[in-house]
């Protein structure tokens, strides 16, 4: 679905395999190309320290699984 955000920066996590972690980050920033006002950053960090997720706050996750 989609969720009008407004102004200012979204940060999306995106967890899984490598290679489809590839995929959905590019076919997301493709994706925002396409319909936004221009993506500003895209990155994929691999194996991030355990205190990357606590410091980037945010509750709101969407079709999350465990």
């Amino acid at each position: 679905g989609r969720e009008f955000v407004g102004g200012g920066y979204v940060t999306v996590m995106v967890r899984g395999e490598t290679g489809a972690v590839n995929a959905a980050v590019r076919a997301g920033a493709d994706a925002c190309e396409r319909v936004g006002d221009g993506l500003v950053a895209a990155h994929i960090i691999a194996r991030p320290h355990r205190e990357v997720e606590p410091a980037l706050g945010g509750s709101n996750f969407a079709g999350q699984k465990d």
